[in-house]
Order: C-alpha cells, then structure tokens, then sequence
C-alpha cells in the first residue's frame, strides 16, 4: 500500500517543533536535577532565602549622658525630722506647708521619721510628730504603750532615720500637766537638747518654741521659762550644732493672731500652718544653704 507523503508545510513544522521540545525537555531537567541554568539558580537563591535564619541585631551601649544642671536649682539634699507633739503631727501643721515652700524655693529635702500624717494641701507626710507628748522623760504612756515623751524615745528614732537636720517643738504639753512638771519643763528642755546636741553632733538641731495660743496668752510665765532656756540654748555658741528658731516671734511679725489662728485654741488651722512654716525659714534656710551633697 502506498503512503501518501504529508504536506510540505507540515514537514517544515516538525522540523521546527522537535528541537524546540528537545529544548523543553533539557531545560526541565536541568531544573529538576539543579544544572547551573539561571532559572535554577534564581530557584535556589530564592528558597534558600526564604529558609535563612534572620540575622540576630545586637544593639550598642549608650553611653551615659552627662547631666545637666538646672539652673538656679539649690544643690543642696537634706533629711529633715520635725519632731513634736500635736503641733508637729496634725494635718494642719507647719510640715506641709514647710515641705511645699521649701521645694517651691529649689531645695532638694526628704522629711524623715516613722509617724505618718497626711498634711493638708500635700507634702511629706514623714516626721517624728506625736500628739500628747511631753519633754520627758516621765511616766506618760502613749495609745501604743509606748513612753509618751521625747526623751525616751529619741535615740531610736535618730538612729533610725539618720537626719541631718531636725526641728523640734516640744513642751506645750507639760505646761497642762500640773504644778510640778511645769516647773520642771524648762530643766528638761535644756536635757533633752543638750543630749540629742552631744550625742548627734553632725546634725543640726533648731530649737523652736513653744508659740502662743490663747491660754500661755493669758499666762505667758511658763512657756516664757521655757522659751527663754530654747533661745540661751540656741545662742550659746555660733559653732555648735544648736541653732534657736524663734517661731514665736516670727509668727507674730507675720500676723499670727492666737485667737483666729487656732482651730481650738491651741493647734494650728491650715492658713495659720502657712504662717508657722514660714517662720522656721530664717533659720532653716542658712543651714540648707551651708549644706552640699
């Protein structure tokens, strides 16, 4: 049987074709087997890429900035402890209203002590304040069963907090307490500065008085004794670490009227607390100067 020959035009066809599958052919396998083709290689540099661990970026030290100082800022960083009675420890005494003025002026101070007391309008609440003290030492007990006096209690509470500075105002209690311990305040005043000035000789006591409320107003003779040994004492020497606050006749050049100023007739109502801080400024504020840390 004869065979009809195909086409011219589809003999030019194949012709064309089978190199053009033979290509195919080569180039799949070279893929499948990873010949060095560029598509084989754009293939495994795309895999291994995507398989790559990222690399682990390992942040350089900053090195610390120098600081600035602010200017006009006080260097000065004192532990102050207002130590007391009630009129150390209520809400409306001087410690918050010291507190606020002392930072308002740029000094950097912590008020120090184990008693807590908010203080109205903000402030430390830190301090060595106790309602109902006395100088001490005599046989009162506190609502702890503690001594309730200053004296029995001060060493520990120093060596606790470790201020630098301390102001104390005490005394207003043992004139109520009977003939007696009034006559003996002003002895047991001079005591208890003379034994916190002697065996604390780094820190700087300011011996504040006792300031008027309207009873000492109508008998001013014993706070007057007592006063008079806190400023004998205070101005005994310009090199000791005693140092008189004169608060009551600071608070007097202020305007302190006993009879406006007291919520009861003997602690302070909060603007006259504004009054009493300002009062331990004079003094306070040459020791803060003197001081560098």
């Amino acid at each position: 049987m004869s065979v009809t020959p195909a086409p011219k035009s589809f003999r030019l066809l194949r012709k064309r074709a089978l190199p053009l599958a033979a290509g195919m052919v080569l180039a799949a396998v070279s893929i499948f087997t990873g010949a060095g083709t560029a598509s084989s290689m754009t293939a495994k540099a795309v895999r291994r890429t995507t398989l790559a661990k990222k690399p682990v970026t390992t942040k350089k030290p900053v090195a610390a900035q120098p600081t600035i100082p602010v200017a006009g800022a006080k260097k000065t960083c004192t532990k102050i402890m207002p130590l007391g009675d009630s009129l150390t420890a209520f809400p409306d005494s001087y410690r918050g209203a010291l507190f606020r003025q002392l930072q308002a002026l740029g000094y950097k101070i912590d008020f120090v002590g184990s008693a807590y007391w908010e203080p109205t309008g903000g402030g430390d609440p830190n301090g060595e304040g106790h309602g109902g003290y006395t100088i001490g030492p005599d046989e009162r007990i506190d609502a702890e069963g503690k001594p309730g006096n200053i004296a029995q209690n001060v060493d520990s509470w120093i060596n606790a907090a470790r201020p630098d500075v301390i102001l104390l105002t005490i005394g207003t209690n043992d004139l109520s307490a009977g003939d007696a311990k009034v006559a003996a305040a002003p002895g047991k005043l001079k005591a208890l500065v003379e034994h916190i000035a002697s065996t604390y000789p780094t820190t700087k006591l300011i011996v504040g008085d006792i300031p008027p409320n309207i009873y000492n107003v109508k008998a001013p003779a014993p706070t007057n004794a007592v006063n008079d040994v806190a400023r004998s004492l205070g101005n005994a020497s310009v090199t000791d670490n005693i140092t008189y606050g004169d608060t009551s006749n600071n608070l007097t050049r202020l305007g302190f009227d006993p009879t406006t100023g007291l919520s009861d007739g003997t602690h302070f109502t909060a603007a006259a607390g504004e009054l009493f801080a300002k009062a331990w400024l004079p003094t306070l504020r040459p020791i803060l100067d003197a001081r560098a840390c």
